[in-house]
């Protein structure tokens, strides 16, 4: 036996099974010992269980520096008191797992446990299922897979998980962290087509971590085609620059208590999701869906194609996305892009950071420059009902909510395309919340809009504590136009009015058609001027404006505002007041 082992492990490729070290693979006789002893032989070849199930009740341990292919069986634990994992396996080379399953019985805190030596080792996982591990001491964390280098400098060159599935993770004692996948400092990784659910602990248990310590945009971490259910902090927590995250679903059954940072997607080192469903049961909303926390400078971030189900849509849910930073970064050029929802909304962003510019004038005041929301659809609106900020008195309720910290300033520029949350346009714009301290300065800065309804496009004003300085500040809107038509009948009238902001303007074209053929057409055309408070109509082509049969039309001002009129003619068949207003995007209708 002992030369026919020896000659296995010098052969490339060879297969060894457990059953050659004296392990019985029934699932009741204690194979660790067995077990450790066939990992560490078939170093550079492949181990075969032989779809047996092998008892441990000890922690296997082995070094295969050459590699191995672990394959083909089921691992079950059965320690006396909490081990720190089941199986650890530690490579210069290649390991690879497949069609394995891993049960901890939660008597150990890790599931297999995977390290590098260097920074060559390749991991490759897949058809393969880890659960039921807990942390009920001290360990650093829990997790049904931990991929960890061995020591510092060392990592990962590749980690590829595909077709995996990883349940009932918790910790019950020691650190309260939970994870069903942990990978750190793998130069690539890539997660596809695998299953995640019952992942805790509420205070810090995520469906996967990826991290980066070297805190650069040199790893790359995608997952895709992934299921997530009842993660309690989040699904996916990526710390990797660049991430990418597409076509996931996410699912909340249960109401779990909520820790700082829930979310169901996190990418903290700027990244693109783009397709993720979240599906939650009456009252099981995250604190947020999706958070950004930016360390790296610049990094982009796109959000697109996301999908919100509420079991019960009149549910209100407090904020979509978090935007947090810190350490004066700032972001450019972030996307927001094809969000739906059928719930109600406190706000649809939250921008929060520290450590900015006190100058309102400088870029490192700015969370977001040139941010761009498009295609957002919430039909059932906004909060009807928002609680008041204690210390501002402002409603918490807008597209926006600012926070930060008690010495920085605050600011967004954005621009907004086919928004429409709701129909109400009462909902300011932009709130800042007054948990960041007495004294505080927000700037939203709305560029350019087309189409958008549910807040206020055109005025905000700050309220409340005297302490609290809020302006909105509009740089550069869009050019539009608004078209309104009012059936009337010749002997009848209408009176339709506008708000110019002061300084603002608009061309005007109104006419109106009866089907009285004897009735003259109507017909004006014009500008509207509001110069400190007072509006006036300048009449650039003078058409008919006066019949008997239709009777008149006009334009008139008072103030900020212009009003458009049909009077009353003899002719009682119908017609048509037509309005059409060439305006900078700040004219409406009041």
């Amino acid at each position: 036996m002992a030369l026919t082992k020896a000659h296995i492990r010098m052969t490339s490729g060879g297969t060894l099974s457990p059953l050659q070290y004296g392990a019985v693979g029934d699932g009741v006789t204690n194979d660790a010992t067995a077990l450790a002893a066939a990992i560490a032989a078939a170093d550079g070849g492949t181990l075969d269980l032989g779809g047996q199930n092998y008892l441990i009740t000890s922690v296997v341990l082995a070094s295969c520096p050459n590699g191995i292919t672990l394959q083909n069986g089921k691992i079950t634990c059965n320690f006396a008191s909490q081990a720190e994992s089941a199986v650890r396996i530690t490579s210069d080379d290649v390991i690879r797992v497949n069609n394995i399953t891993v049960n901890g019985q939660n008597t150990c805190a890790k599931g297999l446990f995977l390290r590098s030596n260097g920074t060559t080792t390749k991991i490759f996982v897949s058809d393969s299922y880890f659960y039921n591990v807990l942390q009920t001491a001290d360990t650093g964390l829990a997790a049904a897979l931990y991929i960890n280098p061995q020591d510092s400098g060392d990592a990962f060159d590749s980690v590829q998980i595909d077709n995996c599935r990883f349940d009932n993770v918790d910790s019950s004692g020691g650190t309260d962290v939970g994870r069903g996948v942990v990978v750190q400092d793998s130069t690539h990784t890539l997660v596809t087509n695998s299953f995640f659910s019952d992942i805790g602990p509420y205070q810090d248990g995520d469906g996967i971590i990826v991290t980066d310590n070297s805190l650069t945009s040199g790893r790359r971490f995608v997952i895709d085609n992934c299921v997530f259910t009842d993660c309690q902090k989040r699904a996916i927590k990526s710390q990797v620059a660049r991430t990418r995250v597409s076509n996931i679903i996410v699912r909340r059954r249960l109401a779990f208590t909520a820790a700082a940072g829930q979310c169901d997607v996190a990418i903290q080192r700027g990244g693109v999701i783009n397709g993720l469903t979240c599906y939650f049961n009456n009252g099981c909303a995250p604190s947020s869906f999706i958070n950004t926390n930016l360390y790296l400078a610049n990094e982009p971030v796109q959000i697109r194609n996301v999908v919100l189900v509420a079991e019960d849509p009149t549910d209100i849910v407090d904020r979509v996305i978090d935007f947090s930073q810190a350490d004066d970064i700032y972001s450019l050029d972030t996307v927001v892009e094809g969000i739906y929802g059928n719930f109600k909304l406190n706000s649809l962003i939250q921008t929060s950071g520290e450590g900015f510019s006190s100058d309102p004038g400088s870029p490192s005041s700015y969370l977001f420059d040139n941010l761009i929301i498009r295609d957002v659809r919430f039909a059932n609106g906004f909060n009807p009902s928002p609680s008041a900020d204690a210390s501002t008195g402002q409603d918490q309720v807008g597209l926006f909510r600012l926070s930060r910290s008690a010495t920085a300033y605050i600011q967004v520029r954005f621009k907004a395309y086919e928004v429409a949350i709701g129909s109400d346009n009462t909902v300011a714009t932009a709130y800042l919340s007054s948990g960041a301290g007495s004294v505080t300065y927000l700037k939203a800065d709305l560029v350019e809009h087309t189409n958008c309804e549910g807040f206020d496009t055109s005025t905000y004003d700050g309220t409340g504590a005297t302490t609290y300085t809020v302006t909105y500040v509009p740089e550069r809107i869009a050019k539009q136009f608004i078209s309104r038509t009012a059936s009337v009948t010749g002997d009848g009238t209408a009176s339709i009015e506008f708000d110019v902001p002061n300084e603002g303007g608009c061309k005007v074209i109104v006419t109106y058609g009866c089907q009285d053929t004897a009735g003259t057409k109507l017909y004006t055309e014009g500008i509207v001027v509001n110069g400190g408070g007072n509006t006036d109509y300048f009449e650039t082509v003078a058409g008919d404006k006066t019949s008997t049969e239709t009777g008149t039309i006009s334009v008139t001002t008072s103030g900020n505002n212009f009003t458009v009129a049909k009077t009353a003619g003899s002719s009682s068949l119908g017609g048509q007041l037509n309005i059409l207003i060439f305006n900078d995007g700040e004219v409406r209708e009041v």
